[in-house]
């Protein structure tokens, strides 16, 4: 089964102390292990990064320990280029839903999500990719969605 993460599982699968750290790392590992083939946005990568050096700690992470991090948790997924035709489909995906601002953000992954091929868009924020017109993909929760036996 092709997954695609979205930055709201990637994050706390790295953070021991998130509160849904076991159920995102759970399935980051099942990538890692061949359980599951994982996909991820570059966009991913680099808001990754970004919580990574915001988020108190109780002190943010620093920049060269966030990308260290970040590299290691995104090393067995197939990471796919934010191009300009995957930023035309985040912007089409909007303008069918009416979404507008940050929602491109979202947009990106799910429109990333969709050139994969991917099956199931792995997110901790579901209702934000529900807005989005995306045949054939399916929106979870890691917090609500067992792990697939392969």
């Amino acid at each position: 089964m092709r997954v695609a993460f979205d930055t709201s599982v990637l994050v706390p699968a790295v953070l021991e102390r998130h509160p849904h750290h076991d159920a995102c790392r759970r399935w980051l590992v099942a990538s890692v292990n061949g359980g599951i083939d994982g996909v991820a946005s570059v966009r991913a990568v680099a808001e990754t990064w970004s919580v990574l050096t915001r988020v108190p700690l109780p002190a943010p992470l620093s920049a060269s320990l966030a990308r260290r991090v970040t590299e290691r948790a995104v090393a067995a997924l197939d990471l796919r280029p934010t191009t300009l035709v995957l930023a035309q489909r985040a912007m089409d995906l909007c303008e069918l839903c009416g979404a507008r601002s940050g929602a491109i953000h979202d947009a990106v992954h799910a429109a990333a999500a969709l050139e994969a091929e991917v099956e199931v868009l792995l997110t901790v924020n579901v209702r934000d990719f529900e807005r989005f017109s995306l045949p054939g993909l399916q929106i979870r929760s890691p917090l609500d969605t067992p792990i697939p036996v392969a």
